[in-house]
């Protein structure tokens, strides 16, 4: 069956088909539906390379300084590569004047198809990556990925109420206070009262930061029995700085980091931590972005991916 002819199916023109076909712009969502639910019933299907015209995907990361970030990236070149797309990876390294760029520098780059957003971007930055009328693909914006971080914590929480642990404390850094804000909700949600005196801020996600968390901490007048980190880097510094102060670990302090980094195995005592599978969330991004290309008037969708507990011998 040719274009001319399944027109005449579904009662339009070659072109309304091709454009259906293409995910085309400025075509009523039913019209397109019906367009491909007829394709499909009469055999005719349309892969995603013939849908694309560009062959470029832009992946914005806040920053390469960090696994959390490269991690996914490498999944993603390889998927794509297999679609016989193309990978450009760009940085704004926590700097909103690099980031008030991008938009500029992304027009620039020739045969784009699509962005993915490796982290949430400000909301007075949202409009100028709208307008340029791209599929999007971010975190909690746009078409998304959700990462639950509140039942993370809350599988680590009730992991050392299990063990006997009662003052549970938590060090994070300016920059991600969601982090901290979801730790508070899992706390309440479980009835375990968390003060401020319980919560340590840094400006950075380094050890530093990490024995500057626990020093404060243990200075308080409820010392803490467990530590949750924002970051494993956090808790690797927690742990030198118990070591250093004589304080039993996981005997009278467990500590449990987050994203699973390659030093969290590599440690002596083994940290336990929180971390998600980062292959399945590139997929599940570039299925967004796919789905996106092939119906720019569909529904905005989130897909939600759950935190796993990793117990080593920290916690």
């Amino acid at each position: 069956m040719n274009l001319t002819e399944l027109a005449k199916l579904c009662g339009c023109t070659p072109s309304t088909v091709s454009k259906a076909f293409r995910g085309g712009s400025g075509l009523h969502p039913d019209t397109r539906k019906r367009i491909l639910d007829t394709a499909k019933l009469y055999g005719i299907t349309v892969s995603t390379e013939q849908l694309v015209r560009g062959r470029t995907v832009i992946v914005l990361s806040p920053t390469y300084n960090s696994e959390l970030y490269t991690r996914p990236l490498a999944h993603m070149r390889l998927k794509l590569y297999e679609h016989r797309m193309e990978m450009a990876a760009m940085s704004w390294e926590y700097d909103e004047d690099m980031l008030k760029k991008l938009p500029g520098l992304i027009r620039s780059v020739r045969n784009v198809c699509g962005i993915i957003l490796l982290d949430a971007l400000p909301e007075k930055f949202l409009q100028s990556f709208y307008d340029l009328r791209i599929p999007i693909i971010g975190y909690g914006q746009f078409d998304s990925i959700v990462l639950s971080l509140e039942s993370g914590y809350r599988k680590a929480i009730l992991h050392l109420l299990e063990h006997g642990r009662k003052n549970i404390a938590f060090i994070g850094e300016n920059k991600t206070l969601k982090k901290e804000l979801c730790f508070r909700h899992a706390m309440e949600e479980l009835g375990i009262p968390c003060g401020d005196n319980m919560i340590y801020r840094s400006d950075s996600y380094s050890t530093k930061a990490g024995a500057e968390g626990f020093d404060s901490l243990f200075s308080s007048s409820v010392v803490p029995d467990a530590i949750i980190c924002g970051y494993d880097y956090i808790a690797l510094g927690v742990l030198n700085a118990a070591e250093a102060a004589g304080i039993d670990v996981p005997g009278n302090l467990a500590v449990i980091g987050a994203d699973d980094i390659k030093a969290a195995s590599a440690y002596r005592l083994g940290l336990t931590t929180l971390n998600y599978d980062y292959r399945h969330m590139a997929l599940e991004m570039i299925k967004l972005l796919f789905r996106r290309i092939r119906e720019p008037d569909a529904p905005s969708q989130k897909v939600v991916i759950e935190y796993d507990l990793i117990v080593r011998e920290t916690g």
